[in-house]
């Protein structure tokens, strides 16, 4: 009787730090906190302005999912992100302006990333930047 009782207990104990687990690894390390950060930039009021200030601007599609680009993040030594940025492959369909030659393997670097912390992952983007 005494066994019976304790494997109880034991196994009741278990599928509560079990329940716990899933709760922590569904719930909250996969969940996703937004951050955004105040930024500086130079605006243009039409599309025109724009396209007459910029050297090189392309029609095109990244060539990967958000989740599987590369991110590149320098952390503070107490843990504090100083800068992240995602570098976004691009797969180019036209030139608007600048040389074509230029639109083969086209990098952008994106202000936007995301990282895994304890709490979650965060998506830290410069403000207005979608």
């Amino acid at each position: 009787m005494l066994l019976k009782k304790k494997s109880t207990i034991i196994s009741l104990v278990l599928a509560l730090m079990l329940g716990a687990c899933c709760f922590y690894y569904f719930a909250i390390y996969h969940s996703v906190s937004d951050v955004y950060v105040s930024s500086d930039y130079i605006g243009y009021s039409t599309g025109n302005r724009l396209l007459n200030n910029a050297e090189f601007v392309v029609i095109g599609t990244p060539t990967k999912d958000f989740s599987d680009r590369e991110v590149h993040l320098t952390e503070l030594p107490k843990g504090f992100v100083a800068d992240i940025v995602t570098f976004t492959e691009i797969n180019v369909e036209k030139v608007l302006k600048g040389p074509e030659e230029d639109a083969v393997n086209l990098t952008v670097i994106e202000p936007i990333g995301v990282y895994q912390t304890f709490k979650g992952k965060k998506r830290i983007a410069y403000e207005g930047y979608t």
